[in-house]
């Protein structure tokens, strides 16, 4: 699928190359990033389309609002499942 939320991925291997973000200065604290990303992520996506339109980026439910659910999928696939299947892809 062309979904671009299947190929974007967040992550560190905390090893001090680059600078961690500032809520998730080690592994301990990703569950943190998170719950951030679930609060922040609609907000961001309406400033920006509030200040240049387009279509929604997130998924939305029948009603139009941004589904939870599917959010939290999208979330999970940006800290994890993106990262593990562009291993996997790569080392088979």
């Amino acid at each position: 699928p062309k979904d671009p939320w299947n190929h974007l991925s967040i992550g560190s291997d905390f090893d001090g190359l680059i600078n961690p973000l500032v809520n998730c200065r080690d592994a301990s604290r990703y569950g943190n990033l998170e719950s951030l990303l679930l609060r922040w992520l609609p907000v961001a996506e309406q400033s920006y389309r509030a200040e240049n339109g387009g279509p929604a980026l997130l998924p939305r439910s029948p009603g139009g609002e941004v589904d939870d659910a599917a959010l939290r999928d999208v979330v999970g696939r940006l800290l994890f499942k993106n990262g593990e299947a562009f291993v996997t892809r790569w080392l088979s």
